[in-house]
């Protein structure tokens, strides 16, 4: 959580992931995550090469 606050003070998007939309709903009722950071969803379901599928991990941001 610190790393979210400290990153949100730069006006810049930023973007955590998550497993699922579930999921998502999980981290941002849990954990409180402010309204303007957004979530990627790595969704293994969607990817067409499961053999070679590794997860997202981290906080992203853009400029």
């Amino acid at each position: 959580m610190h790393q979210i606050e400290t990153l949100e003070k730069f006006n810049w998007d930023l973007f955590l992931t998550a497993n699922s939309e579930e999921q998502a709903h999980i981290f941002k009722k849990d954990f409180d995550i402010p309204d303007d950071v957004k979530f990627i969803i790595d969704n293994r379901e969607l990817f067409p090469y499961t053999g070679i599928f590794t997860p997202m991990l981290g906080v992203y941001s853009s400029l």
